[in-house]
C-alpha cells in the first residue's frame, strides 16, 4: 500500500516536472517570438516622427529580455527534479559548484534521458549546440573520454554520492 502511494506521487512529480518543463519552453518560444517581431518593427521605422514608436518597441524588447532572464521557473524546476531525482542538483552543486543554470538544465536533461535533438529546443539552442555543451560540460565535471555523462549522472543521488564519492574517480574536482 505504502509503496503503491510512493509511485502515484511519484508519478505525480515526474508529470509536475515534465508540464513545467513545457510551460518553460512554450513560454520562451513566445516571448522569442515577440523580441523577433518587435525587433522587425524597429527596423522598419525610418520616419523621424515615430521616434516615439520606435522608443516603445526598444522598450517592450527590453522587457522582455529581462522576463526571460530573471524568472523563477529554473527554481519551481530544480525544486521539483530535486524531490524526484533524491536532491540531484544539491549533489551536482556539491560536485562542481561552477555550474551556471544552462549547465544544470542540461545535466538534468540528461538525467532525464533525453536526446540531444530533443534538449535543443528546451534550451534555446541548435542541435550543434547541444553538442558543444555537453563537451563543455564534461570537461567543468572533469570527465575523461572513456566516462559516459549519462552514466555519471545517472549516479549522482543522495544514497550512492557520499558511498561512491571516495572510491570514484569521476567525482574529482
Amino acid at each position: 500500500m505504502e509503496e503503491e502511494k510512493l509511485k502515484s506521487e511519484l508519478k505525480f512529480k515526474t508529470e509536475e516536472l515534465t508540464r513545467s518543463t513545457l510551460n518553460i519552453l512554450r513560454k520562451n518560444e513566445i516571448l522569442l517570438d515577440i523580441k523577433k517581431a518587435a525587433l522587425s518593427i524597429s527596423h522598419s521605422i525610418q520616419d523621424e516622427n515615430l521616434v516615439n514608436i520606435r522608443r516603445k518597441t526598444l522598450n517592450l524588447i527590453n522587457k522582455i529580455d529581462t522576463n526571460i532572464e530573471h524568472d523563477n521557473d529554473f527554481q519551481v524546476f530544480q525544486d521539483n527534479f530535486d524531490s524526484i531525482h533524491e536532491d540531484f542538483f544539491v549533489r551536482l552543486d556539491e560536485i562542481a559548484p561552477d555550474l551556471n543554470k544552462k549547465d544544470k538544465m542540461l545535466c538534468a536533461y540528461i538525467r532525464m534521458d533525453l536526446l540531444s535533438k530533443e534538449i535543443a529546443p528546451l534550451l534555446n539552442i541548435s542541435l550543434r549546440g547541444v553538442e558543444i555543451s555537453r563537451y563543455r560540460l564534461r570537461k567543468k565535471l572533469n570527465l575523461s573520454k572513456e566516462d559516459n555523462l549519462a552514466s555519471f549522472l545517472q549516479r549522482i543521488s543522495k544514497t550512492n554520492y557520499s558511498d561512491d564519492r571516495e572510491s570514484d574517480k569521476n567525482f574529482k574536482k
